[in-house]
């Protein structure tokens, strides 16, 4: 059952000083008010918000007032990327490949854990697909890419509705 605001106000008012982490802050748009009315009402809080696509975002969470800082985090480099492959290649029990590193290259860190996950339970002769799968899908989340496609695919369904409600 999901947590009303004003239950989650009583426990942060309890837990001071208040940090309230918000992962993937863009795939819930629809909380969006209860978010700045959280914000609002609790002077000491500390908002920490990640987003995969910072277009996707509410455009209210980014006026001024509302986060001191936005901070880019880049994709990990090759050494980094090459000790988050060992690091779940082992958690996967499948050994490692050193193609791999190459073939991975500006993958994320939860890039990284979804292809080797996949390559450990259908096999690692499909791995080569399943980087070229994560591949594809960054494409279509990146430079915004993914809100005009959901802005597309919204106009297009509103046209198909009577009277286009969407």
């Amino acid at each position: 059952e999901r947590m009303g605001v004003e239950q989650l106000l009583a426990i942060l008012e309890f837990l001071r000083p208040n940090v309230l982490l918000l992962d993937d802050m863009d795939r819930h748009g629809s909380r969006t008010a209860d978010l700045l009315h959280m914000m609002e009402r609790l002077q000491r809080l500390v908002v920490i918000g990640t987003v995969n696509t910072l277009e996707t975002l509410d455009p209210a969470l980014l006026r001024p007032g509302r986060f001191d800082e936005v901070l880019e985090v880049k994709e990990p480099g090759r050494v980094h990327r090459a000790a988050i492959i060992a690091h779940y290649c082992a958690a996967q029990c499948i050994p490692e490949d050193a193609a791999w590193l190459d073939l991975m290259d500006g993958f994320s860190p939860a890039d990284i854990r979804e292809v080797i996950a996949c390559a450990a339970a259908v096999g690692l002769e499909h791995m080569k697909a399943d980087i070229d799968r994560v591949r594809l899908q960054r494409g279509l989340y990146s430079n915004g890419q993914c809100g005009s496609f959901l802005t597309r695919e919204r106009r297009e369904k509103a046209l198909a509705l009577p009277g286009g409600l969407a």
